[in-house]
């Protein structure tokens, strides 16, 4: 957590963006709330991929996967589709459908 009391990843990698992304975002006239479920929703989907949750929610659904992969926990320009697909999947899987459709911050479009 920042001082702000806003989420980050542990990797030192992933937090530099978070950090980037947190100085950026006032600029926008994002408001704390905003920032805060932005940065949540990025150090949810950080800490899934970097987890044992990922290869059991995956063996769960007949997949497997990749060895790059774990990678995209580390660098946030490592992240593909199928990772945020599989974390938002993993979202409704594990928790009400209402919290898990309110994850603004994974927008698939973002991530090419």
């Amino acid at each position: 957590m920042t001082e702000q009391g806003l989420p980050q990843p542990g990797d030192d990698t992933g937090r530099s963006y978070v950090e980037e992304w947190d100085r950026a975002l006032p600029a926008a006239n994002r408001p704390h709330t905003t920032r805060y479920n932005y940065e949540l929703a990025v150090t949810q989907l950080a800490d899934f991929l970097g987890s044992d949750s990922l290869d059991g929610f995956l063996q769960d659904h007949g997949q497997k996967a990749r060895p790059d992969d774990s990678d995209a926990a580390e660098d946030p320009t490592d992240v593909e589709r199928r990772h945020v697909e599989w974390f938002i999947a993993w979202m409704i899987a594990t928790r009400s459908a209402a919290t898990a459709a309110h994850v603004p911050a994974l927008h698939p479009g973002q991530y090419r």
